[in-house]
């Protein structure tokens, strides 16, 4: 039976990227009170000058009306309904007549206090909505690097195999320098054994070192080639262990604008779930290539082609009904205590704040298909 999960829905999981504000930024409090109250000193000019009709919607309903759309569209719609319904009042119980300028002043101070106070209302939310924004960065920021310790936990058992053989090497060699059964170009052998097999294991430790240091936010031009082929290197000791092996397909470079650190850990899941899958061991396929996509999803940033990283693998693959939860927070379908159910939903996340989407395919018995889509850069955009 086949498989096919749709691509990552607009609404983002716990790992997905915080909603932004949709107030511009020129509109923010210091401007909004001052831009108030000159719109309500115009609407009390108007209010003597011209029909009353006209100065409300020109001068008090409009103004309203954008800044609530700023805030989001069920706010726009209660304001301009309270105050229509407030002016068809107004109007329908009072007789037509020019107002007394005494009137106009007192116009002026009223309409200017509720423009204040809305001024004020928009300010405390403004500054609530923007607090509770970098509460929610700062949370996906830990559960992140949460779940990527969790993964170096699973690479290091791999890593301390991978070790065992240089430090044996290391020892032996040692030992026969120390005990001096072996003198002059032998000891020089040796010495530059022990050299290399030194510098070997302190590549191994230095990119788990790397991979569980906590990444910034800044987003290079890297060649997904080579960042695959560097994550690879860390955790082949992980695919021994699993009797996996890896064949990787990239040879073309393709360019992308991308956090690197967070792309090695969104690969390190997906290589991670694949070993899982193959309880008998198998061969698992990454490729690096490039597509034209006529229809990408909406909430995805458009491009003329797209980046593209496949993950295939040769294992159970995935229920049908496990598949539409996938991607939902600590959902696993391992055993208590060896999976947390974040690998995916941080993958998820991750890749949607790239401006891209994952698209699954899975055959029961057969294997599945992760196929990631990035913004493609031109290739002259890396710097050689």
């Amino acid at each position: 039976m086949t498989a096919t999960a749709t691509r990552i829905p607009p609404a983002a999981p716990d790992g997905g990227a915080p909603r932004k504000s949709h107030l511009h930024p020129a509109l923010n409090e210091r401007t909004a009170i001052p831009i108030a109250l000159v719109l309500t000193a115009l609407m009390a000019l108007g209010d003597y000058a011209t029909g009353a009709d006209v100065t409300f919607t020109l001068l008090y309903l409009v103004p309203i009306g954008v800044a609530a759309w700023l805030r989001g569209r069920a706010f726009s719609w209660s304001i301009c309904v309270l105050c229509t319904l407030s002016y068809l009042a107004t109007a329908y119980f009072s007789p037509p007549r020019m107002p007394h300028p005494g009137f106009i002043v007192w116009n002026l101070f009223t309409q200017a206090g509720v423009f204040f106070a809305f001024a004020a209302v928009l300010h405390a939310l403004r500054s609530k909505v923007d607090d509770e924004i970098q509460q929610r960065e700062s949370a996906v920021g830990q559960l992140r690097h949460a779940e990527r310790l969790t993964t170096v936990g699973k690479l290091a058992s791999g890593i301390a195999h991978e070790l065992g053989t240089p430090l044996n090497v290391v020892a032996g060699r040692a030992a026969l320098i120390a005990s001096k059964r072996i003198e002059g170009d032998d000891a020089r052998k040796s010495a530059e054994v022990i050299v290399a097999q030194t510098e070997r294991m302190t590549a191994i430790i230095r990119h788990l070192l790397d991979f569980a240091r906590r990444g910034g936010t800044r987003k290079t031009v890297v060649d997904l080639n080579r960042l695959v082929h560097e994550t690879t290197s860390m955790i082949e000791p992980l695919a021994t262990k699993h009797s996996a092996r890896l064949q990787i397909e990239a040879s073309t470079t393709v360019v992308a604008s991308v956090n690197a650190s967070e792309m090695q850990q969104v690969l390190t899941n997906l290589l991670v779930n694949a070993f899982h899958a193959m309880p008998r061991g198998g061969t698992v396929h990454v490729e690096v290539g490039k597509a034209n996509v006529k229809s990408p999803p909406k909430h995805a940033k458009r491009a003329p082609s797209y980046a593209v990283l496949r993950v295939r693998d040769e294992g159970t693959g995935i229920a049908p009904d496990h598949l539409p939860h996938i991607f939902d927070p600590f959902f696993t379908t391992k055993d208590v205590g060896t999976g947390t159910g974040l690998g995916l939903s941080v993958t998820f996340g991750i890749i949607r704040d790239h401006g891209g989407w994952i698209d699954v395919t899975t055959k029961l018995d057969q294997g599945t298909e992760f196929a990631i889509y990035l913004p493609q850069l031109p290739d002259d955009n890396l710097d050689r």
